[in-house]
């Protein structure tokens, strides 16, 4: 029990006191024990005890859950602790959880005040718990809420090692990220030709890179691919390929061609005519911008050879002539194909049989290829095989390499001659073609030619 002291004045006091007592108005000092009054006969508190002073703390967050998203090299967050009532918010303690630091000193607030709780972290969840002396709201939970920045991910689709003069391709790889994979900035750059794109991925992730051969150095690349997130993150991936030097019809200039004969450039339909189907006609087309040599060249073209008599001829070629012993693109025409008498080397499709012509002593009735030596197109030249039909009113593919005296020859994918020859040379050369007709005929046309020379390494076929 408590004890109070209060004064009473001697008028006051003639109410409780002995009537014989010794009064004057001096005031007397009384103890009273229990008692609740005081000299004002008013009821109250003294301000003390453990409700934080005159009143009723009541705290509030005005957040309980901080959603931080994805975070880069660290995070801040912030709520407001207030205190809504009227006495003082004393912090009574702290707890966190998770890789979260608190940074503001608060220790209370005042009534009708607020303060602010600043952490720092590496952005992962967490919470912070703080219990005060509020009585019926004592503790309060501020949830924090993200997941640190992950590196984004990279995969490459698949890259030919080889790639022809001039050709297009289409460079792809698909990336991923948690941020979104529109987000991320891409480059391709080649340690030869430097930085080529900085396009983006599309929503779905992919990237690609249009590669233009026609536009490029050829030789080897290495071309790396880097995807960077927006935080700094970054992941490459590096790919080696080869760019063949060389060219390709489509990348000509006609009036470098040489035609002679019955040879012209059909523009209606964009190829090569050699022949139509008149008799005793010669043609040959020589592309004469671009040097070869002899010995390291790979060949490809479509050719046509129908469309005359029931049972066509005589035939074409494919011939790299010495551009410095040449005096003419024409040779001999008829069962000669009109490459006949040229320096160089043929590959020639011969469809008539030349068994019973004279000066013409080929061995074989049948069609055949044959790889012939400075025009010496009286026999099966060097090598030669028998090949499948080809006048069937259809167009054929045929690949030609000559890598040092190393020859393959392939129509429509079929492997015809594989096999070293002997006297081949080497000397610059211009590519190009020759076709005859005689007492029968064909069309002999060309299409989709591509000269390529051998500068990158295993692509001698």
């Amino acid at each position: 029990m408590r004890t109070h002291t209060t004064l009473l004045t001697s008028s006051l006091l003639t109410l409780i006191a002995c009537g014989d007592a010794d009064l004057d108005s001096q005031p007397i000092e009384v103890t009273v024990d229990g008692c609740c009054c005081d000299d004002t006969g008013s009821g109250g508190s003294d301000g003390g005890g453990d409700d934080g002073g005159d009143g009723t703390p009541i705290a509030s967050t005005n957040l309980t859950l901080i959603d931080l998203g994805i975070v880069c090299d660290g995070a801040e967050a912030t709520f407001t602790l207030t205190n809504e009532g009227d006495g003082t918010l004393i912090i009574e303690d702290i707890q966190i959880e998770g890789d979260w630091e608190l940074v503001s000193d608060v220790g209370e607030v005042a009534a009708g005040s607020f303060a602010d709780f600043d952490l720092i972290g590496g952005g992962n969840n967490g919470s912070i718990t703080i219990t005060t002396n509020d009585p019926n709201n004592p503790t309060l939970t501020v949830s924090l809420v993200g997941s640190a920045n992950q590196p984004p991910s990279l995969s490459l689709g698949s890259i030919p090692p080889v790639f022809a003069p001039g050709a297009s391709a289409s460079f792809e790889a698909n990336v991923s990220d948690d941020q979104g994979a529109g987000a991320l900035a891409m480059s391709w750059e080649s340690d030869v030709d430097g930085m080529l794109s900085t396009d983006g991925a599309d929503a779905a992730g992919l990237a690609s890179y249009e590669w233009d051969g026609a536009a490029q150095t050829e030789g080897n690349h290495t071309m790396t691919v880097t995807a960077t997130d927006s935080c700094g993150l970054s992941v490459s991936e590096s790919f080696s390929f080869c760019q063949n030097l060389g060219y390709s019809e489509e990348t000509l200039d006609l009036t470098t061609w040489a035609f002679t004969g019955a040879a012209n450039w059909d523009s209606s339909n964009n190829w090569l005519e050699l022949t139509d189907t008149s008799r005793y006609i010669v043609g040959t087309a020589f592309q004469t911008s671009e040097e070869v040599w002899s010995d390291n060249v790979s060949i490809s073209f479509m050719f046509f050879a129908s469309g005359g008599s029931s049972s066509g001829a005589d035939g074409l070629s494919l011939t790299a002539i010495d551009t410095t012993r040449m005096t003419t693109y024409q040779g001999a025409a008829g069962g000669a194909i009109g490459y006949g008498g040229l320096p160089g080397w043929s590959v020639e499709i011969d469809t008539w049989d030349n068994t019973g012509d004279p000066g013409l002593s080929e061995p074989t009735r049948a069609d055949h290829v044959s790889f012939v030596i400075d025009g010496a197109s009286n026999g099966l030249g060097e090598v030669y095989a028998d090949i499948h039909e080809v006048e069937d009113g259809q167009w054929h593919e045929m690949q030609v390499n000559m890598a040092g005296t190393h020859l393959t020859v392939s129509i429509d994918g079929i492997p015809y001659i594989d096999q070293e020859v002997e006297g081949v040379t080497a000397f610059p050369a211009h590519v190009g073609f020759t076709a005859a007709t005689g007492n029968v005929t064909n069309y002999h046309l060309i299409d989709a030619l591509v000269v390529e020379r051998f500068v990158c390494e295993g692509d001698e076929g």
